[in-house]
């Protein structure tokens, strides 16, 4: 009896539990099996395998923990998708998690593709085309076609070119000669244009099903939980402009990153020529979801910041997520319903349904002021003047609330308003200064410990802090996250949790996407169209020039508008930027987390009495140890033995050895 074969690539053998079974006597048909022919001619036995592979495309079988490099907010273990944006709050000063493991995000399944493979071969059996209508079956087969090639991307930008398989599903007998099955590692470059290849297949039957049934391809689905036509071209236009940013900015900024194998093909790295035709590519693609599709930008000009808030966050009549992680309560499984509210909300009274955890993501003051003024003028908030006295502020949210309308959408800054009341974010009190002859001044600040039992009553610190403390459950930062915390009462609390979805395509990102590509064709014109359709209509910032448009607002823009969504460490990786911003370097504005603390005054009889100061600093979790990115961790390492003894035709990659 064959074994089925795990890619045989690397000679591990597995047993298919997707679609086979085992039975006593082989002349007796079972009726505890599923047999192949049952599922692939039963629409709802169909529907149940693609469940199974939305649920479980974006976690990985080699790396578990890495969830196929895509960081989500399923709770606990997802609160850095973007390293220098936000700090895990818990505990003291931390040394973990500071430098970049290679393998961090590792993702490696091919037993995943296997059985994508299997499925689609399934569903193109003249039984399953003729057990239901042409539109449905060709549905089916699309998503499965989008589902590989997005398990494929993952792979590929962690690891670099990879054994393209195609449909093929490999039988393998014990004894049989592995030799023809030792596959080589294919180009980076080619990896990506089938990426590419396969997004464009399975677009375009996406458009036969909608042809078919108004309710597939072409139209939104159910909470954006089924993939369409868009998330299709979505997936490749951002192939596309990585395989573009790779080409252009290896060579630039990480030129040891390529790696040849024996037989001359660039398994890392793409060729510099290559660029312009893979920022065609996504170029093309942005615009035809932009043009075409039925998403809109969200927005709202009577309150842009509650509309970005929305965009993200809210399921209900969103108007511009294009796929996304459903959820649903009740459940304590977290792929279904997230605990996300649960461990990031304020603890303060009311605000995380009495629970005892909380506060434990604190944005840092470097994502704050990524978000530009409103009117233009200096992003950084002002705690000190050039004499080194304080800058005194009538209302504390002032200097937040002059910015970039998405920051609102993004963070919880001191005294903001969430489920109906202020948020107290309070580091103490300024009780007394003196000044010298000289104008500079000297201060005294009080506090106390932070207590999230009691109201925002006298005490000098808040009940949510922040305070520079090693208690857990405390902020430590000066900002909580409103992004991804649910609004809706108990959704902190068991047995429901929270429904908040994760979206991993928005209706901006085909902007961003045009934007940058037609920046980098020079297509200028083309790139300000699409860059300030996300600034004015959505943050309400000043729109750029042909004079201001620079590849850092580009970066800057991409940021502010995916804070948390796991899109920057991606971009840093394909710009080859991550070792140059993230460089270990202390009190670097990038590297070096820092906070912001408020601090009422209380001075009886000062004319400041009861008005706001601010104090910066190096964030207390990360005081000693700014973010580090070594130039060896743009790709993880092919594990040794997928080389010797499986696979001698691959090799490994760069600054491995062996």
């Amino acid at each position: 009896m064959k074994t089925k074969f795990l890619y045989c690539l690397f000679a591990l053998f597995v047993v298919n539990v997707l679609f086979i079974g085992c039975k006593k006597e082989l002349s007796v048909k079972p009726n505890n099996l599923v047999l192949d022919e049952d599922v692939f001619t039963d629409k709802n036995l169909i529907i149940s395998v693609l469940a199974r592979f939305y649920q479980t495309i974006y976690t990985n079988t080699t790396t578990a923990a890495a969830n196929g490099g895509e960081q989500n907010n399923n709770g606990w273990n997802s609160f850095q998708q973007d390293p220098d944006d936000g700090v895990n709050n818990n505990g003291g000063p931390s040394t973990g998690n500071l430098t970049w493991s290679r393998d961090r995000y590792k993702t490696f399944d091919y037993q995943r593709i296997r059985e994508l493979n299997q499925f689609l071969q399934g569903i193109r059996s003249e039984a399953s085309k003729k057990a239901m209508t042409a539109g449905e079956n060709t549905s089916f087969e699309a998503q499965g076609m989008f589902l590989r090639a997005y398990l494929f991307f993952n792979m590929v930008k962690t690891l670099g070119g990879l054994t393209i398989v195609e449909d093929k599903v490999f039988d393998y007998t014990p004894g049989d000669d592995i030799t023809p099955l030792r596959l080589p590692r294919n180009s980076e470059a080619e990896c990506y244009q089938y990426i590419i290849a396969q997004c464009q297949s399975a677009a375009d039957k996406f458009t036969t099903a909608g042809a078919q049934n108004a309710n597939l391809g072409l139209n939104k689905t159910t909470n954006s939980a089924i993939a369409n036509k868009w998330a299709a071209l979505m997936l490749k236009a951002r192939a596309g402009l990585y395989a573009a940013s790779i080409a252009k900015y290896t060579p630039l900024r990480a030129a040891a990153n390529v790696k040849k194998d024996a037989k001359g093909t660039d398994v890392v790295g793409i060729p510099a020529t290559m660029a312009n035709d893979f920022y065609t590519t996504a170029l093309a693609a942005a615009e035809d979801v932009i043009a075409n599709s039925p998403y809109v930008l969200q927005t709202n000009s009577a309150n842009p910041e509650l509309a970005f808030y929305q965009a993200t966050t809210i399921k209900a009549a969103n108007t511009e997520v294009i796929w996304a992680t459903d959820r649903k309560s009740p459940s304590g499984n977290e792929n279904i319903a997230t605990q996300f509210t649960r461990h990031t909300a304020p603890i303060s009274k009311g605000h995380n349904d009495g629970q005892a955890e909380g506060n434990s993501l604190g944005p840092t003051l470097n994502l704050v002021e990524a978000f530009e003024n409103r009117d233009g003028s200096d992003p950084k908030i002002k705690d000190f003047d050039a004499s080194g006295n304080h800058i005194i502020y009538d209302d504390v949210e002032a200097p937040f609330k002059a910015k970039d309308a998405r920051l609102w959408g993004t963070v919880i800054w001191p005294y903001a308003v969430f489920r109906g009341t202020p948020v107290p974010l309070r580091a103490g009190e300024l009780r007394s200064f003196t000044r010298s002859n000289g104008g500079t001044g000297s201060y005294t600040y009080t506090v106390n410990a932070p207590n999230a039992n009691r109201t925002d009553g006298p005490e000098a610190t808040g009940p949510n802090g922040p305070a520079d403390v090693s208690t857990s459950f405390i902020n430590k930062t000066g900002f909580n996250m409103r992004k991804w915390v649910d609004e809706t009462p108990n959704s902190g609390i068991a047995p429901n949790w929270s429904e908040i979805w994760w979206p991993r395509f928005r209706l901006s990102e085909a902007y961003m996407i045009a934007a940058e590509a037609a920046f980098e064709l020079g297509q200028t014109t083309k790139a300000l169209t699409n860059i300030n359709k996300i600034r004015v209509e959505r943050g309400r910032i000043q729109p750029l020039t042909a004079a201001t448009l620079t590849f850092d607002k580009i970066v800057n823009e991409n940021r502010v508008e995916f804070a948390f969504e796991n899109h920057r460490v991606w971009d840093l990786i394909r710009w080859r930027m991550a070792h140059i911003y993230w460089n270990g370097i202390t009190d670097d504005p990038i590297a070096q987390a820092m906070e912001l603390y408020p601090y009422r005054i209380n001075i009886s009889g000062n004319p400041n009495n009861g008005k706001w100061v601010f104090r910066r600093a190096r964030s207390y979790r990360r005081v000693t140890t700014p973010f580090t990115f070594n130039i060896d961790s743009y790709y993880s390492t092919i594990t040794q033995t997928w080389v010797s003894p499986n696979n001698p035709n691959w090799v490994g990659n760069p600054y491995q050895t062996f």
